[in-house]
């Protein structure tokens, strides 16, 4: 079932592509939302959350903030039945967290700015720290700031009745990428098996989708922790990695300790920007052993 719903979600892609002038969705382009995620807008009204805390987060904001550039909703019209976005053999999911209405989202986070809420735990933080999905996503959470409630959130076990979720990941690195870019389509993977991330398909995330944080273990982007120093001292990425990913680099050397966490008897399913590789599965060895020819796939693919 899980490589048929990448299958599904492959070809809906290709027909959003035909309808689009084969560019893939937008990121968040409007001056007016630029101006307003840089003024750093505070985001709670609690004492131990500074405001401006989550504001800056660079070009992403203002496409995270809005949440109808969320992808399995632009495809939506192209899908109808949300639950192929959903493998039954994933360990790891995420889906419609942060609910905000619309459509005029970007007034009420105006009007609200300095009263989006936490969960009262410290876990999360609402506004530009989530990415947003629209009401009728989070299944009974339909205003994740006027109901002070969030829809989904896996690490603090909440789970609103009919929410979205999502196993199956889709590139969102690719926002705005016109395939005319791209070097070799047939192999350009813009979907399949995600978990631990689903807006974006990092290297070692889109291999072994079913653990966190692997992208750290010297499976991502880059081999050595030489190029990203600041992640060794600053927290985050290396303390999840030693809770999750094994810190110690056994996770690069063995591929017995990631193979359970390749989601079908140690492969994966991905999709391809064209019909004429809509979806395969790969073995977690042929993974470890092609990392070039996958770091080509996401990254390698664009012309110079």
């Amino acid at each position: 079932m899980c490589l048929s719903n990448v299958k599904n979600i492959a070809l809906a892609i290709q027909m959003y592509l035909a309808d689009n002038n084969d560019t893939l969705p937008p990121t968040e382009h409007r001056q007016e939302v630029i101006d307003f995620f840089n003024t750093a807008p505070g985001n709670s009204d609690q004492a131990e959350v500074d405001d401006g805390e989550c504001g800056n987060l660079g070009d992403s904001a203002g496409t995270d903030a809005n949440p109808y550039l969320r992808w399995p909703v632009i495809f939506d019209e192209y899908i109808k039945n949300r639950d192929v976005w959903s493998c039954p053999s994933a360990k790891l999911e995420k889906g419609a967290g942060w609910i905000v209405p619309g459509p005029d989202w970007l007034g009420y986070l105006q009007a609200t700015a300095g009263g989006w809420p936490s969960n009262g735990a410290g876990d999360w933080i609402g506004g530009p720290c989530e990415v947003a999905w629209p009401p009728g996503w989070g299944g009974s959470v339909t205003d994740s700031i006027l109901q002070d409630q969030i829809a989904l959130d896996n690490v603090a076990g909440i789970f609103a009745d009919k929410v979205f979720r999502q196993s199956i990941a889709t590139n969102g690195g690719a926002a705005d990428l016109k395939l005319v870019s791209v070097q070799d389509p047939v192999h350009y993977v813009i979907c399949g098996d995600g978990g631990a991330q689903t807006a974006s398909m990092g290297l070692g995330n889109a291999a072994f989708p079913d653990i966190c944080c692997l992208e750290c273990s010297g499976l991502g982007w880059t081999l050595d922790w030489e190029e990203c120093a600041a992640d060794m001292t600053d927290g985050g990425c290396y303390e999840c990695m030693l809770l999750h990913a094994n810190g110690d680099g056994s996770m690069v050397t063995d591929s017995t300790l990631r193979k359970p966490y390749a989601r079908h008897l140690g492969g994966v399913n991905t999709g391809s920007s064209t019909a004429t590789r809509l979806g395969c599965s790969l073995t977690s060895t042929s993974v470890s052993t092609r990392m070039a020819t996958w770091k080509a796939s996401f990254l390698g693919g664009l012309t110079a």
